[in-house]
């Protein structure tokens, strides 16, 4: 039974994480939120810090390559 959870919450953790990264720019943290809610409400406690990283790892890279895309105009 774990390992199916695991699967699961991987396989929606991977779903999130190609949404946040082509949304991160437009969508604030709430909206990812309710994302997150939609999609992960039986795997809460364990995917809400999943996501919480996933989601600090992607901002940050989001506003880096945002940053260095700025700089070459």
């Amino acid at each position: 039974v774990r390992e199916v959870i695991a699967g699961t919450v991987t396989a929606n953790v991977i779903l999130i994480n190609k949404r946040i990264t082509r949304a991160s720019a437009m969508l604030n943290p709430l909206e990812l939120a309710l994302i997150l809610l939609n999609t992960l409400t039986p795997f809460l406690e364990k995917s809400i810090i999943i996501f919480y990283k996933l989601y600090k790892i992607n901002y940050i890279y989001t506003r880096r390559y945002y940053s260095i895309f700025m700089q070459g105009f």
